[in-house]
């Protein structure tokens, strides 16, 4: 009897379409489990049929949930959960196998939605859909994927006028990032309900990035809306894929009573180190003194993923609610993407803070960047000619499995730097990588010159693995405190490498080098006579031409020395650019102390173009060049003026006269960072000149193809027709064109390239006729030279196409007399390649077949005389066209009567 009761009560629940106006919102989410295999859930939040002053369906489980893979299942529910009076939950879950890699929409709905939604028409009789999007692409290189998990409700409370906040807080576990953008509920798979019986709520927004919704609603009533939540991945190249996608349908339940919402105090977003305890007050307050506000927080920080989950302490339900957020982080917990923390206060007159038709809440968006720590005990000194970097080991996240190895960056110069808890990595700051897949605790930097000074920051790179062992979604822990140092300066460097005079035989440069430091030379060590000598190279070769030798006989000789200098006469700084090096010596040149960084010649480079002239500059130097003058010959004084200040290698002179000669120098401004050499070196390129000419092309004109052989219905002479091409002249289309001839392009057909036959002048003759082994098939295309050379785009390509013509008689007489003794087609026929011809007597028997266009059929067959009478052809075309020869599918039949 007990068994009896309870399948009755099950068919009053399930059984009628007329209870199914109940379903308000959902989602269907999914994780992976192993292989191919999926776990889907599908969340439905229904009107609660145990409060419902009405009927309404309860489902035990839900029909034909299709999986994308052309198959479908029913699925049972497995977790039910009370929201409140009227809102139910209702999970059901299933294990589902794919095929393999693919995109697989996961759909499943039902006829009816909830009556009363304001927004949709007729609701009740409108259909509910949910849906994802499983992209499983190839896992051995980017590894699998979970969707997306909400952390609230899909249905929430509003108030008419008050302003509307939510987020579903949406969670990806595996660190992808996320995306939201509005969509319109779904009316079935993949179909969403028409804007004729859906209206957009006004005025309401969703942020892309955090999907927080704000709203200000104006009417009363049940408002259904959904949205798209994207997930992207990156992987170690720096590209973002899509990896799936999943639709939420939510219920906003807008109220008239004089309740009013509560509210948050704004805090600021949370930037940490992982390892920290990350402490947090929240307080929410209602203006309604009879309200009791329940105050709650959802998010990763509390889920089982992060090694201690976070704990959030409220105060009791009352007006006034202030909750503690504590969460003690750990390299465990870190990833690319920010933790979201969602606080909901939702008002109630109950104390125990359960929610009704007239509650109201509010959410309160919190993110919180939990980054690796930075390396610590940064340390960099000189070691012999080097700079050698150390830090702490070991690095306080080296055990999370997501750790790869360090990064080294750099910079010239030292400065007081502020910290930025917020900042991750190094990218886009005035700092440069220098090193990678470090996996050491110690850098050796070659690549430094004296005379500067060098900040150095490490930084410590993760990623997850694919089962390839193939990274992505990589990320930079915060960088590490600069350690800055330069090298001794017991060595001469080179400050100056001047171009004075430019010109092939007997130009000149200006060297020039400074003195060792008194502090760092140790004259004990190296003792006189010292030695500067001064090696010479041109442009990319080897250094190693000793130009000459300058010889002091104390140190303080050297300090005392007005200049340390050499002007390098007789060379050719037109067209070669000059390298230097001094080498330094001491003890007679038995004591070899050192040699300088490589410093060259600036090597400018003019180039000529239309009415303009592009510079473009370049020197290897020990020095940091910021700024550079450009320098222009002045024709009417011959002086040269300075006309623009750049800091970049390339400047574009405009507005200039083609065909005119224009001469320019470069000069820089350099300095130094190391600590007490406080230099500043100007330096001057050779003199290059260019002259502007033109390179912009005519403009594009416009052709037109005609001939007669539409017009030529009877055979004629093939090469009577031809193909008439006209043009407009660009010289009266556009200003300044100074067009002087054309180029025809032609192709047989239009699957073949374009190639030029002919060329035709001056700029008047603007038409020209052609046809090809008496053939009117095929494209064309004009371009225009102009007087310089310069050759336009082609113009638009006109195709024509033959007409073929080929008729046969009906009858001939092969009877020796030499008229009409063969039987051929009407001569002539016209764009013919070949035929297929078979001819049949009475009974149906092949006596005759020609791939011959002429035919040429002497009424025999295997040199026997057929007898007068009649025989029966089918005739296969061939036709020669613009796209090839072509077969005509429309074969020529017909009789012939042989007479005799």
């Amino acid at each position: 009897m007990k068994y009896l009761f309870t399948l009755i009560v099950v068919l009053f629940f399930y059984s009628t379409n007329s209870f199914a106006t109940h379903n308000r919102a959902g989602e269907i989410s999914y994780k992976h489990i192993s292989n191919n295999t999926f776990e889907i859930t599908i969340t439905v939040y229904n009107k609660n049929p145990f409060t419902s002053p009405t009927p309404v369906a309860y489902r035990y489980f839900l029909d034909d949930v299709k999986w994308g893979d052309g198959d479908s299942s029913r699925v049972y529910k497995t977790d039910s959960l009370n929201i409140c009076d009227s809102i139910i939950k209702n999970e059901y879950k299933i294990r589902h196998t794919y095929p393999g890699p693919g995109r697989y929409t996961i759909c499943w709905g039902e006829r009816n939605r909830n009556g009363g939604i304001c927004n949709i028409k007729n609701s009740e009789n409108v259909a509910f859909y949910l849906q994802t999007e499983l992209e499983f692409k190839t896992p051995q290189f980017i590894g699998y994927n979970n969707g997306v998990v909400f952390l609230n409700s899909p249905v929430t409370f509003a108030h008419v006028g008050t302003p509307y906040r939510y987020n579903s807080n949406a969670f990806d576990i595996d660190g992808d990032s996320l995306g939201y953008e509005l969509a319109t509920p779904m009316l079935n798979c993949g179909v969403s309900i028409s804007q004729l019986n859906y209206t957009f709520p006004q005025g309401l927004t969703l942020n892309p990035k955090t999907g927080e919704i704000n709203w200000t609603p104006q009417v009363c009533c049940m408002v259904n809306i959904a949205f798209w939540v994207k997930e992207y991945r990156k992987l170690i190249n720096g590209q973002i894929i899509y990896v799936g996608k999943t639709l939420r349908d939510m219920q906003i339940l807008v109220s008239c009573n004089t309740n009013h919402q509560p509210t948050f105090i704004n805090i600021d977003d949370k930037c940490a180190y992982a390892g920290e305890t990350i402490v947090q007050q929240i307080i929410a307050s209602d203006i309604d003194a009879n309200q009791f506000i329940n105050l709650s927080a959802n998010g990763a920080p509390f889920s089982n993923i992060v090694k201690n989950p976070a704990n959030f302490i409220t105060t009791p339900p009352s007006q006034n609610v202030t909750g503690t957020f504590t969460w003690q982080t750990s390299c465990d917990d870190i990833r690319p993407q920010f933790y979201q923390v969602v606080f909901k206060a939702i008002d109630s007159t109950r104390f125990d803070g359960s929610c009704s038709n007239n509650s109201l809440n509010d959410y309160y968006t919190w993110r919180i960047f939990l980054l690796p720590a930075p390396p610590q005990n940064v340390q960099a000194i000189q070691v012999q000619q080097h700079i050698n970097i150390t830090w702490q080991s070991p690095y306080s996240c080296s055990s999370s499995p997501k750790f790869k190895y360090f990064s080294i960056w750099r910079k010239i110069g030292c400065e007081t730097e502020s910290i930025d808890s917020c900042q991750q990595g190094m990218a886009g700051t005035n700092y440069q990588r220098i090193a990678t897949n470090v996996s050491t605790f110690t850098y050796d930097d070659y690549n430094v010159v004296k005379g500067q000074s060098y900040s150095y920051k490490i930084v410590a790179e993760f990623n997850d693995l694919a089962p390839s062992g193939q990274p992505y979604n990589a990320f930079s822990s915060a960088p590490s405190l600069q350690a800055c140092v330069s090298l001794k300066m017991d060595e001469p460097i080179i400050i100056n490498v001047s171009v004075l005079k430019t010109d092939p035989a007997i130009g000149e440069i200006f060297i020039r080098w400074s003195k060792p430091n008194r502090i760092d030379f140790d004259t004990l060590l190296h003792v006189p006579p010292y030695t500067f000598e001064i090696y010479h190279g041109i442009n990319s070769g080897s250094i190693n031409s000793k130009i000459s030798t300058k010889i002091f006989n104390s140190y303080h000789q050297i300090q005392q020395a007005s200049d340390t200098s050499y002007n390098h006469l007789n060379i050719d700084t037109r067209n070669d650019k000059h390298f230097y090096q001094i080498r330094f010596f001491a003890n007679n040149k038995n004591d070899s102390i050192g040699t300088t960084d490589v410093a060259s010649s600036i090597y400018l480079d003019a180039i000529g173009a239309e009415k303009k002239i592009v510079l473009k500059w370049s020197e290897t130097v020990p020095w940091v060049n910021d700024t550079f003058t450009i320098f222009k010959e002045n024709k009417l004084t011959g002086l040269f003026d300075s006309i623009a200040i750049t800091n970049n290698h390339l400047f574009t002179n405009w507005n200039l006269l083609n065909d005119s000669l224009y001469c320019y120098y470069i000069k820089s401004k350099g300095y130094f960072t190391a600590p007490n050499f406080n230099y500043f070196t100007y330096n001057l390129s050779e003199i290059s000149c260019a002259i502007p000419h033109d390179t912009t092309a005519p403009c594009i004109t416009t052709l037109s193809v005609y001939n007669d052989c539409e017009n030529a219905s009877t055979p004629n002479n093939d090469a009577s027709i031809q193909n008439h091409l006209t043009w407009l002249n660009p010289n009266t289309l556009c200003n300044n064109d100074d067009v002087k001839k054309y180029y025809i392009y032609y192709s047989s057909t239009d699957s073949l390239p374009l190639i030029k036959i002919d060329s035709i002048g001056p700029a008047t003759n603007t038409s020209f006729n052609h046809s090809y082994n008496n053939s009117v098939a095929g494209c064309y295309a004009i371009s225009s030279i102009d007087s310089a050379g310069n050759e336009s785009k082609l113009s638009n390509i006109v195709c024509k196409d033959n007409c073929p013509i080929y008729i046969l008689p009906n009858t001939f007489t092969p009877n020796g007399d030499g008229k009409n003794d063969i039987f051929h087609p009407f001569l002539p026929y016209r764009y013919i390649d070949h035929i297929e011809m078979k001819i049949y007597n009475k009974w149906g028997t092949q006596i005759f077949y020609t791939e011959d266009a002429n035919i040429g059929w002497d009424g025999t067959s295997n040199g026997k005389e057929m007898d007068a009478s009649q025989y029966y052809y089918v005739c296969y075309v061939f036709e020669i066209r613009v796209s090839g020869i072509v077969k005509n599918k429309t074969p020529l039949t017909g009789f012939i009567e042989l007479i005799r």
